[in-house]
């Protein structure tokens, strides 16, 4: 049986990377179509084993759409198609892609994109950098902004995001926008281990760049890498610095604090200071060889698939029991639950609160540590059936 697999990220792990990116093609024969087909299949089935993309459907802009569960889509309109999109094609990478690479491998995913043949322009590039146990959360970030103490330079909007209490204090962990979706460059601050319920607080500063500035960041980062073709995996930090450097110049946090209650002066920039946890971010120095998403067992598909193979054996198991040993259904159920308790591991701990809300982690963790404790006992004393 093969169990479903999805892309998670379940170790609090620090960062600095490409967090998605889109590229378009020129391809002029169907041998180029398959091509760029088979490279980004190989590349998705490399960091997500599940068969293959999904099912290919129609797309807005183009003809052919395959999606893959590892974060990899590919567009296509092929050369005999008589729409004006004919021969043209989009490859798209999404975060969890990036984060299943290390250094290198994403070193060589920049190169292939930026030389492949057909290669028209980069349409988006998203850099992002995560760093752990941050001098300042995202809510004291948004505080900050709200109360005109930080602004981040070159945008003339903001704003803050997420669930409220009635006191008007945040009851999770909010995000904090610069631009609007609309933007070409867009700044998103949040804590990417919510998510996935890290256990270590985070903070990720990401810019979402579009059109003519994504395509002038790539090349650029595209030449430093290629320049680096040849580096051993540790010593690959190309685009580490060309993260800093869009982050940089994007994501110009200044500390306005002097003009508080009052509107900031025409050169303010020249004068605001850059504030100490951001620079303190931007010396943060990524592992090369670190990995922060990698595939794991899809819980409710696996259980799905189980059940369409052994759920019939399984419920008949069952009812017999129920009536050679007089026991109600439910407590039969309940025994089956305890059986199973036995083969939890210190990891699904883990993988459990990244799936569960953040109020319910203390009675997660007595719960787990109760059913861990009664499956190895009722392991231990349950008797093999039919001995």
């Amino acid at each position: 049986m093969t169990l479903p697999l999805e892309l998670v990220s379940p170790k609090s792990v620090g960062s600095c990377r490409t967090d998605y990116s889109s590229h378009t093609f020129k391809l002029h024969t169907p041998d180029a179509e398959d091509e760029l087909f088979a490279y980004c299949n190989d590349l998705a089935e490399r960091v997500l084993p599940v068969k293959g993309f999904e099912p290919v459907r129609k797309g807005k802009h183009f003809d052919l759409v395959w999606s893959h569960k590892s974060g990899v889509s590919l567009e296509i309109t092929p050369t005999k198609s008589d729409k004006s999109s004919a021969g043209t094609a989009l490859a798209v990478f999404s975060g969890g892609v990036w984060g299943a690479l290390d250094a290198s491998e994403r070193r060589d995913l920049i190169i292939d994109m930026r030389h492949w043949p057909g290669y028209m322009r980069t349409t988006r590039w998203d850099p992002q950098i995560t760093t752990l146990n941050p001098s300042v959360d995202v809510a004291e970030i948004a505080r900050r902004v709200a109360d005109g103490e930080l602004w981040a330079a070159g945008f003339t909007q903001q704003n803050p995001w997420g669930p409220r209490n009635l006191d008007g204090t945040w009851s999770s962990s909010p995000t904090q926008y610069f631009g609007s979706p609309q933007s070409l460059v867009r700044l998103r601050i949040y804590d990417h281990g919510v998510k996935w319920g890290w256990e270590t607080p985070s903070l990720r500063i990401e810019a979402q760049i579009r059109k003519r500035y994504a395509d002038d960041h790539f090349r650029r980062l595209a030449e430093r890498c290629y320049e680096q073709r040849s580096a051993p995996p540790l010593l690959v930090n190309a685009e580490e610095r060309s993260v800093k450097d869009a982050l940089s110049q994007h994501a110009d946090f200044r500390d306005t604090s002097a003009w508080k209650g009052r509107p900031r002066p025409k050169k303010w920039r020249q004068t605001a200071p850059i504030p100490e946890w951001w620079t303190e971010i931007l010396r943060h120095e990524g592992d090369p060889l670190s990995l922060t998403h990698k595939p794991a067992v899809d819980w409710d598909r696996a259980t799905d698939v189980g059940l369409e193979q052994y759920g019939r054996k399984v419920a008949c198991a069952l009812i017999r029991d129920t009536c050679n040993e007089e026991t109600p259904f439910d407590v039969q159920c309940a025994a089956l639950g305890l059986r199973a308790c036995q083969f939890l591991k210190r990891e699904d701990l883990f993988a459990l609160k990244q799936q569960t809300r953040p109020e319910t982690h203390e009675h997660l963790e007595k719960l787990f540590r109760a059913l861990t404790e009664l499956g190895a006992i009722y392991g231990e004393e349950m008797p093999t059936k039919n001995a």
